[in-house]
């Protein structure tokens, strides 16, 4: 073998080790730049064309048959906002039609330019027939004075349009989207041959017995002399049990939603006086964590309560004041309970369980475990004291006329004042407390001030007004007079499209006028929900 001639291997092999994954220019010719791969006869574009609106496209080296045809490619679009399919008559440059989704819909083009003004869209058709983010069979027929369409076997257009006969076939693609293709076909008639009814009843049955016995058996003998269409049929059944699953997940999920929403209604439907709070914070913690062993937590406050109950053992029930600092001093000095400063707006530090495991939390979950575990220990004049800004605990000594204080929980757990904690608070928010800010919070207000600090992480801190849901849900049915809730859900379900729950929160403040709201704007509002 001479040195040329090794010469010339070597670049041959060179050329065809640069072609893995490459479109094979035996097959295809690329038009208008852009990426296209191919892999395991799956075809994949992906950047921008060169063309008007980022067009581009390849050409079948496949001769077009005499007389009517047919052709067919099965394709799958990454973004539904962008557009790929089938393109034919086409003379190798702007001239040609594409048949292909776009937005959802389907549509049929001509081009005849490189820009917008030689463009037509002769069809746009929404139909149920296309399914979004899966793979979808196209299938275009072109006759001397019409053009047929189908998607996945139905036939969503026929036209009357003969502009454009002559030239190749292949694929196009626009915009950003990145698409993938398979099976492209080209033929006289391309029409699938439907299954024979009792055969596809056979199989199906087989498919049936199989999922009711767990066992293959004969079953799979059967399914394995049609394996084309048994796979089809099990592909269809897995997409139907895909969709039962749906289903019980979100079964499932509301029915965890209404056991939170009545254990909570449940444990504050009690005379004040027997609230447990620590029982109302762990009702509001399940709601993101079905898994939440309550007993578990329920006897872990118990034990708490009992140790406390030792540690205030020598402390005289008569002194408040006295019995406060004994349990301060019993959860914040010796036990290390402290406010959450690195990461505050965390959802743990809202949760009254994780905030007995960390020892860290919110202002407000701090008070929560601080007054009910004087609660337990029969601690009287202690109570929440919905300062803004800073939930407290109030303190009321002993004797009449007696000045309360507050302990600030989230700071070094110090006794303040009024004077102080308006200081405080002026610092903290730039405004001073009002008279009622220092009065006793009751267990509703004090569950609404909890679900307000976890809706407010999903909406201003998150961005995630969705996830915020549950926790409105929540907040509703503990105080549904709550205007700003209520209508807060109403807009988040327009946005989630959910208009007739808009419309029911709406008219419910419309019927009941909770204060707070402009209610000529809120009826302007529910004018244009009709129009939804």
């Amino acid at each position: 073998m001479t040195s040329a001639h090794r010469t010339h291997q070597k670049v041959v092999l060179w050329d065809r080790w640069r072609t893995i994954g490459q479109i094979d220019a035996r097959q295809w010719t690329v038009r208008m730049g852009s990426d296209w791969e191919q892999r395991g006869g799956v075809i994949h574009a992906a950047a921008l064309g060169d063309g008007f609106g980022g067009r581009t496209f390849i050409l079948s080296q496949t001769a077009v048959p005499d007389g009517a045809y047919e052709i067919a490619v099965e394709v799958k679009l990454g973004e539904e906002s962008g557009a790929a399919g089938l393109v034919f008559c086409s003379d190798l440059e702007d001239t040609h039609y594409g048949f292909y989704p776009s937005s959802g819909k389907i549509r049929l083009t001509r081009f005849e330019g490189p820009d917008v003004y030689s463009w037509a869209i002769l069809q746009e058709i929404e139909t149920a027939a296309y399914q979004p983010g899966e793979w979808n069979r196209l299938r275009i027929r072109v006759e001397d004075d019409t053009l047929t369409g189908w998607v996945n076997g139905i036939e969503i257009l026929q036209i009357n349009e003969s502009k454009l006969r002559e030239g190749r076939i292949g694929l196009c693609k626009f915009r950003r989207t990145e698409a993938d293709f398979r099976r492209f076909e080209v033929g006289e008639d391309l029409t699938e041959i439907p299954l024979d009814p009792q055969r596809e009843e056979e199989l199906l049955s087989a498919i049936d017995t199989w999922l009711d016995q767990g066992k293959m058996g004969d079953a799979r003998d059967l399914l394995s002399h049609d394996p084309a269409t048994s796979r089809r049929l099990l592909s269809e059944r897995v997409e139907a049990l895909e969709e039962m699953v749906d289903s019980l997940e979100a079964l499932d999920t509301d029915l965890h939603r209404e056991s939170v929403k009545r254990e909570l209604m449940m444990a504050l439907d009690r005379p004040e006086s027997e609230i447990d709070l620590f029982e109302v914070g762990l009702q509001i913690a399940r709601i993101d964590d079905p898994e939440l062993d309550v007993d578990h937590y329920r006897n872990l406050i118990a034990r708490w309560a009992n140790d406390a109950a030792e540690a205030l053992e020598k402390a005289s029930a008569d002194d408040r004041v006295a019995a406060a600092e004994k349990l301060r001093d019993f959860l914040f000095r010796e036990n290390g309970f402290h406010g959450s400063r690195s990461e505050y707006f965390h959802h743990a530090n809202s949760y009254v369980n994780q905030v007995l495991d960390d020892r860290e939390g919110l202002p407000i979950t701090l008070s929560v475990i601080y007054i009910e575990l004087a609660r337990r220990l029969e601690l009287e004049g202690i109570y929440g004291a919905p300062i803004p800004g800073q939930f407290m605990v109030g303190v009321l000594p002993d004797g009449e006329g007696a000045e309360p204080q507050f302990i600030d929980v989230f700071g070094e757990a110090e006794f303040l004042d009024a004077v102080e904690v308006s200081r405080l608070i002026r610092d903290l928010v730039g405004f001073q407390p009002r008279p009622e800010d220092y009065a006793r919070a009751t267990a509703r207000e004090i569950a609404v001030r909890m679900l307000q600090n976890l809706i407010g992480i999903e909406i201003d801190r998150l961005k995630n007004p969705s996830g915020a849901t549950d926790y409105l849900d929540l907040l509703l049915a503990v105080a549904p007079d709550s205007a700003p809730e209520r209508f807060q859900r109403a807009l988040l379900r327009v946005q989630e499209r959910d208009i007739s729950g808009a419309r029911e929160d709406i008219d419910w403040l419309l019927e009941h006028r909770p204060p707070g709201l402009d209610y000529a704007r809120l009826e302007q509002f529910r004018y244009s929900l009709d129009t939804e």
